[in-house]
């Protein structure tokens, strides 16, 4: 489980500003003013504060998950395995972004800070998981788990809207399957080693 942790922030960055609003709400007549004051995260100063200390989680995260990743801490299908939850789950969000950009369509001026601010949420998010995809999918060429070309254009493809979620998608299954065959190979030579021992001992 430990392994996971690092993906935490990136995987629910789109969703954290929603989290934050609905504890603003939840709070404003359970604590005292003067605190409330201090979190109330539609304050210009408090917004700022939060923007800082959640890009800061998610610059530890990615530097973490960047370190393990080169240090051989994941399989390449592991590696291919988180890119591929953190695109699935943040599918809801992009949906979401797209209704807030729709609406922004038909609002007066306002509708130019909530389309703003959905595409800025999105490719913020894009460009986090896109991270996490070049190191998977470098990883698995370097490791001979996937063809040069293919890590290569995996890569760039993980920054592109919905293809990089069919992209996490294949890759993952690509090398879930090339690891498998690889076990299989590995236990079958296994057997005939087993076998040949057996046989020079009769």
């Amino acid at each position: 489980m430990r392994k996971y942790l690092p993906l935490i922030p990136v995987m629910f960055y789109p969703y954290l500003y929603i989290i934050l609003s609905l504890l603003t709400g939840v709070l404003a007549d359970r604590i005292p003013d003067e605190l409330y004051s201090k979190i109330f995260v539609f304050d210009f100063l408090n917004a700022v504060k939060y923007a800082a200390v959640i890009h800061l989680l998610v610059l530890i995260s990615m530097i973490v998950f960047i370190r393990r990743a080169w240090k051989s801490k994941y399989s390449p299908k592991e590696l291919a395995k988180m890119v591929m939850i953190i695109k699935l789950v943040q599918i809801p969000a992009y949906i979401l972004h797209f209704l807030l950009g729709a609406l922004g369509c038909l609002a007066s001026v306002w509708g130019i800070g909530i389309i703003a601010w959905a595409v800025l949420i999105d490719l913020l998010t894009i460009a986090q998981s896109g991270v996490f995809g070049i190191c998977a999918y470098t990883n698995g060429a370097a490791k001979k788990e996937l063809p040069i070309w293919m890590g290569v254009v995996f890569s760039m493809l993980s920054f592109i809207y919905c293809i990089d979620v069919v992209i996490s998608v294949y890759a993952f299954i690509r090398l879930h399957m090339s690891e498998r065959k690889k076990n299989q190979e590995i236990n079958n030579n296994m057997k005939l080693i087993e076998k040949k021992v057996i046989n020079e001992n009769i």
